[in-house]
């Protein structure tokens, strides 16, 4: 068993990631840590794992004695220059592969194979830093496999996988027979998957840490926290309606008695003792009715705000992209386009598996269509820092132009993001990846497109605050073509989805794409 007595993590600058937080996990047990960015979730998990965090300050107590498989959020650095083989069957770089090890292949190709994987894969001669994000959370999930462990820790372990990937891991994960913690951001994966829920927040502006800790479905959580915070702002709100009228009230006594002082002569001096008394018993009644003042609700910290301003769409038959030819990564073919044509108003879901070409072919449309003069076109890359100056400021990102208002508004739009004044004169660089998505999105929300090129845009922000950015994009008067396997995204805001298939896209309705999803 697992258990988490009184912890407390500090970071160097003074900020509390998480305060006396205690929960316990025991077998069977699912439990899902979701957030944002930057909230401790990872410290969290790297103090479980006993992995170096030795960026905080700890206090508390962890009690583990079971044996723990730990998948990082980022995979390992040092395996450069290796192969698949190599990173499977040995367990730091510079080790020898021992001739026992090759005994274990037969059951290494049985797991990758449930996995719905090629047995091709693991004997090429692909080089590990060559591998898509996604063939490399398969490959660390394949080798965490092969440990005989008691509990499993997983940190994102759905990013950047497609969505047979997902599904099968959803299954895994369901059919456990030991406990495991996970971090997550997919929503779809939250709802079938976790029994347990820790939900770690920087609260009002990033001024306070709270922790919550449910026993159930994601589901129910969300439901339960949704139901308790209208009921606290109705409780505050009923609670500063009664403020307000004992305050007027005590200050019409006040007053009154004021008034009463200012008209007695000095030859009353007993009235003059008595009305003395009053005022002193008022202002006493006054201090202590605004010591108790009334109930401050926390702003929770997905309540951001986010919208684009309203614009003239382009004609409905104007056509974005059409095109006919062959897309190639470093001479290698990838993809076959064969009359692709996406018009003005068209939302479009790209999806297939990891490699197949989907980035790239985001890429290569960015190329071509930020060279039109009759289209404004944003793009959000999956690598946050492509195309982003190394000592680039937030701010600096916002504001190539320097005028007051567009600082002013850049400023408005950060801080309604949650950025802090200080975070907004941070490096680009330095942010959370979370942060780092909300920075784009704002980029483009000031751009005001006409189209915008997505790659994996919610795969860093919290679930809680996901469907604020589904509204955005549902509301978007433009064309979007989107890289993505959030199937919520992918649900609430797309119609027509293009499925890479042989190296080819083939056109299907989201529906279709998604039944079999919706049946399981």
């Amino acid at each position: 068993m697992l258990q988490i007595q009184n912890l407390t993590a500090t970071k160097s600058d003074g900020k509390q990631l998480f305060h006396d937080l205690s929960f316990s996990v025991s077998a069977h047990d699912r439990l899902a840590i979701i957030g944002e960015e930057g909230n401790g979730k990872s410290t969290l998990l790297k103090l479980i794992c006993r992995e170096n965090a030795d960026y905080i300050d700890v206090k508390g107590r962890i009690s583990c004695d079971e044996k723990i498989a730990y998948l990082p959020q980022h995979f390992p650095n040092g395996w450069e220059g290796q192969g698949i083989l190599d990173y499977l069957l040995k367990e730091t770089p510079e080790a020898e592969i021992e001739i026992h090890h090759y005994n274990r292949l037969s059951e290494i190709e049985r797991t990758w194979i449930k996995m719905n994987g090629k047995i091709s894969f693991l004997y090429g001669e692909t080089r590990v830093e060559s591998l898509s994000g996604g063939e490399k959370v398969k490959l660390q999930l394949l080798k965490l496999m092969m440990k005989h462990c008691t509990l499993l820790c997983l940190d994102e372990p759905s990013n950047d996988l497609d969505l047979n990937t997902i599904k099968w891991l959803e299954n895994w994960i369901r059919q456990l027979e030991i406990p495991c913690i996970f971090i997550s951001h997919d929503e779809w994966l939250l709802r079938k998957c976790a029994n347990q829920i820790l939900h770690l927040e920087q609260v009002n502006r990033q001024s306070k840490c709270r922790h919550t800790l449910f026993k159930g479905s994601y589901d129910d959580y969300r439901n339960q926290r949704q139901s308790a915070y209208a009921k606290e702002v109705q409780i505050a709100h009923n609670e500063k309606l009664a403020y307000r009228k004992q305050m007027t009230r005590m200050n019409d006594i006040a007053n009154a008695v004021r008034s009463a002082q200012n008209q007695i002569s000095r030859q009353q001096p007993y009235l003059a003792a008595r009305l003395k008394s009053k005022m002193h018993t008022v202002n006493a009644q006054i201090k202590r009715i605004e010591e108790k003042s009334y109930h401050q609700v926390d702003t929770p910290q997905e309540a951001i705000c986010l919208f684009f301003d309203e614009k003239e769409p382009l004609p409905k038959d104007k056509c974005i992209i059409s095109y006919s030819g062959t897309i190639a990564l470093a001479d290698r073919p990838l993809l076959v386009l064969e009359q692709f044509a996406i018009y003005a108003r068209e939302r479009i879901v790209i999806v297939g598996d990891n490699g197949c070409g989907k980035t790239t072919l985001l890429r290569f449309l960015h190329e071509r269509l930020k060279q039109r003069d009759d289209l404004k076109v944003g793009y959000m890359p999956q690598h946050y820092l492509e195309g982003v100056a190394s000592n680039e400021t937030v701010l600096d990102m916002l504001c190539h132009k320097q005028e007051k208002e567009v600082m002013q508004r850049a400023r408005d739009l950060l801080g309604s993001l949650q950025f802090t004044a200080e975070e907004m004169e941070h490096a680009v660089a330095s942010l959370s990846d979370g942060q780092k998505a909300k920075l784009h999105l704002a980029s483009l929300v000031l751009a005001n497109c006409d189209v915008l090129l997505l790659d994996e845009p919610t795969r860093n922000l919290s679930p809680l605050s996901q469907p604020i950015i589904h509204r955005l994009l549902q509301d978007y008067h433009g064309c979007i073509i989107c890289v993505s396997h959030d199937r919520y995204l992918i649900k609430q805001v797309f119609q027509d989805a293009y499925v890479v298939h042989k190296r080819r896209l083939v056109k299907t309705t989201v529906a279709k794409l998604l039944d079999e999803e919706e049946g399981s």
